[in-house]
């Protein structure tokens, strides 16, 4: 028995298949979410409503502008890197210099833009925000080295780095506890100085992996620009759809409503760790190969992502008053319906994300990013209309109805688009046999 034991947990740990890194992701995921439960735990009961609002609005814009700015440069790379394998260094040296442009240049314009969107916060927060603002290449170019090492099948490698900022953030938030100096200021400045120095390791360990060089990446450019303008619109939505309600309800709503809402938003998202651990290994694992593997493997992750998710969401559903209670303290149950409301969202989004995988994978984003941009246009005014009614819930509810719409959109899209049948969202016996074999198989080989 020791001895099974053993050979599944070096499978988990060593395996190399597309099962096993989908394993070795979502234990990552796992890990990471238990930290970020503590570390929201600690700034929503030291900081209250108020102060964790202060604190997400300082840190969300630079989040926000490097991922409303990649062009879809990173699933570009991740679709040329394998399929030109042999052209790696130039299309990873041209990624490079165009987010790094893309970067400096949205810097630039977050911090002309914030005086006028943080009106209502007091000029010495607004300062601050700005100054925050340089992240947005580093986090930027963070997306693009991670993608890099996962298109490279270093999954292990990849999956440290993102283990190791929430780590970060846990044990500076502690210190700050500690010594009594936790402010807004200095609880941002936890999340955001762990992912400078993950990044730093990054370039030292990619300067081995690519060579870079300046000059002859004509031909990279027009190939990365070109697949990524096609699939910049899916990105774009995956962003909006997680950011867009935030940075609206910084401008409308007060901070101890956007500390209440950022709790319940972010609570909520750990359903996210299924369907994430999943798309990080599938669009990897099937670019550039046949539409029907494609098509086949995305729907068993659809599947298989959507089954953990529901079982996962209803247990946390029921649970919402004892968790939040439990976890953030009683100011912070006014977050339950919303909360409850975002759950749904979250499951149903995330569905979204892995079904789109396979147009992706195939090289035709761009006719699934009109309709998914057509989707998440009914959010905006949706949030303007129902925020001033309903109040949080309101934006929970903008959030649903746009995710709703894109489900039944990109579903739709497999029969006009890729001309195959779209997959069932149910669970199969072949589903589990494929897991369960490809499991024995790789761990025979470490055996």
């Amino acid at each position: 028995m020791l001895q099974n034991l053993s050979k599944k947990a070096r499978w988990l740990i060593e395996g190399k298949g597309t099962v096993a890194a989908t394993a070795q992701t979502m234990m990552t995921m796992i890990g990471i979410l238990g930290i970020n439960v503590l570390t929201g735990m600690i700034t929503a009961r030291t900081l209250g409503p108020a102060g964790r609002g202060e604190q997400a609005a300082l840190i969300l814009w630079p989040e926000f502008l490097a991922n409303v700015v990649t062009l879809g440069i990173p699933s570009a790379l991740v679709y040329n890197l394998r399929r030109y394998p042999e052209q790696r260094n130039k299309f990873f040296s041209a990624a490079v210099i165009i987010c790094t442009i893309l970067g400096v240049t949205s810097a630039i314009v977050g911090v002309m833009f914030l005086p006028r969107w943080l009106s209502q916060y007091p000029p010495g927060m607004i300062r601050t925000a700005q100054l925050f603002m340089p992240i947005v290449p580093i986090f930027l170019l963070a997306q693009l080295f991670a993608v890099s090492l996962e298109a490279s099948s270093q999954f292990a490698i990849s999956n440290v780095g993102k283990y190791m900022m929430p780590v970060g953030t846990l044990i500076m938030l502690v210190g700050f506890v500690a010594s009594d100096n936790m402010t807004s200021y200095n609880a941002a400045m936890a999340y955001v100085l762990p992912g400078i120095v993950v990044f730093a390791t990054r370039v030292g360990y990619l300067r081995n992996m690519f060579k870079f060089r300046w000059v002859g990446l004509k031909n990279a450019y027009r190939l990365l620009v070109g697949y990524g303008i096609r699939s910049y619109g899916v990105e774009l939505v995956k962003t909006l759809s997680g950011q867009l309600s935030q940075v609206v309800i910084v401008g409308l709503l007060s901070s101890n409503n956007l500390g209440i809402y950022v709790v319940a938003l972010s609570l909520s998202r750990m359903m996210s760790v299924f369907q994430t651990s999943f798309v990080t290994v599938l669009f990897p694992s099937v670019a550039g190969r046949p539409k029907e593997e494609v098509v086949a493997s995305t729907g068993r992750a659809v599947r298989a992502s959507l089954a953990l998710t529901c079982c996962a969401g209803i247990v946390v559903g029921l649970l919402a008053p004892l968790v939040l209670d439990a976890l953030y303290g009683e100011r912070f149950l006014a977050a339950i319906a919303v909360f409850r409301i975002l759950l749904v969202e979250i499951i149903v989004s995330g569905t979204v994300w892995v079904f789109l995988q396979a147009f992706m994978a195939v090289g035709k984003p761009g006719f699934v990013t009109l309709l998914q941009g057509l989707g998440v246009a009914f959010s905006v005014p949706l949030m303007f209309l129902l925020i001033p009614i309903y109040g949080l819930e309101g934006a929970g509810m903008a959030l649903l109805c746009s995710s709703s719409i894109r489900l039944l959109l990109v579903y739709l899209s497999y029969g006009f688009v890729l001309k195959v049948k779209p997959p069932s969202l149910l669970l199969n016996r072949e589903d589990l046999a494929f897991i369960f074999q490809s499991a024995r198989r790789k761990q025979k080989k470490i055996s």
